[in-house]
């Protein structure tokens, strides 16, 4: 992928991904005073890429959306997303906050496309699908929520330390075993449990509703 940007950049190769305005329309979709604050270059040890930095003065206000922060990281290499185009708020990740309590709030997995069968589309090249593979092979989606104060009870599946991992999925575990993407667009929690026990690679919290309660 990195190869893929370079031969489209004129110049400095990071220009092609960081887009100031379609980052702040990312910040617009992610809740009321949601604001963006830092874009940082990341050109170090063979990597391309950025970090974006938002704050927001009320968390309960917050909606983050993993599918719409993909397609904004994609949005530069894959024309056919596009960031400004991307609003999957209404199945975004919510937060209720008080008392020192938070509560994480998932969508259940999406059944629109839970027993589609996993295929080709017609007259898509072999050789363009195997390109995409090694452009995306090795690639990770985390979503992780990180507690500065410390947890001081949780009944999340995954903590490590003061940090919970929503959702770790390795892109070429996907690609291995295409059902797996059915599992998790079920539509139920249990049945994405069943599907996914066992999958390496594969972490998903499966309750619709996580409690911490911070020290």
């Amino acid at each position: 992928m990195k190869k893929f940007i370079m031969r489209r950049a004129a110049g400095d190769p990071l220009a092609v991904i960081i887009d100031k305005a379609k980052t702040r329309e990312c910040a617009n979709r992610m809740g009321e005073g949601v604001e963006l604050i830092s874009i940082e270059k990341i050109n170090t040890d063979g990597k391309l890429g950025l970090k974006a930095g938002y704050k927001f003065s009320d968390i309960n206000k917050l909606k983050y959306s993993v599918r719409d922060a993909m397609n904004e990281a994609a949005s530069p290499v894959i024309w056919s997303y596009g960031a400004g185009k991307a609003d999957d708020t209404g199945k975004a990740v919510t937060f209720k906050f008080k008392d020192d309590k938070l509560t994480i709030i998932q969508k259940k997995p999406d059944t629109a496309m839970a027993n589609n069968e996993v295929t080709e589309p017609e007259g898509v090249n072999p050789q363009i699908s195997a390109h995409a593979k090694a452009m995306i092979g090795g690639m990770r989606v985390t979503t992780k929520v990180k507690i500065d104060s410390g947890i001081a009870k949780t009944d999340a599946a995954d903590v490590d330390g003061n940090v919970i991992t929503l959702m770790d999925i390795s892109i070429d575990a996907i690609m291995a075993e295409p059902d797996k993407i059915r599992a998790l667009r079920s539509g139920g929690f249990d049945k994405a449990k069943a599907a996914l026990k066992g999958v390496e690679r594969i972490k998903f919290e499966v309750k619709e509703s996580v409690s911490v309660e911070m020290r």
